[in-house]
């Protein structure tokens, strides 16, 4: 009898299915059986958990920056934070509201 291969992560449809998956991509042969989308959460070769980790890293310095913004609506003179704060909702990019803060260039 065959010994089945191990994946490092399986797909999302069999993971919520508590299934066995063989780890083909783009689409596993489970969910092309059932021809159901097939999508993973992990990178090639990169076990669940070091995707977790690397999320929660990605999380980590978007929140770092995001308290940064944060602190510069706190400290800057009311003007200065109501300019910050009207290109906040103007744009859907906090992080390059952030970097034309630290820049400077507020107009």
């Amino acid at each position: 009898r065959l010994k089945r291969q191990q994946v490092a992560a399986a797909c999302k449809a069999c993971h919520r299915r508590k299934s066995k998956c063989d780890g083909v991509r783009p689409a596993c042969t489970a969910c092309q059986q059932r021809g159901i989308p097939c999508h993973y959460d992990v990178e090639p070769e990169e076990s669940r958990m070091m995707a977790l980790k690397r999320r929660n890293d990605d999380l980590e310095r978007e929140l770092a920056r995001l308290w940064e913004l944060f602190t510069f609506l706190r400290t800057r003179p009311l003007p200065e934070a109501h300019q910050i704060l009207e290109r906040m909702r103007s744009s859907s990019d906090l992080l390059a509201v952030l970097q034309s803060v630290k820049d400077g260039d507020l107009l």
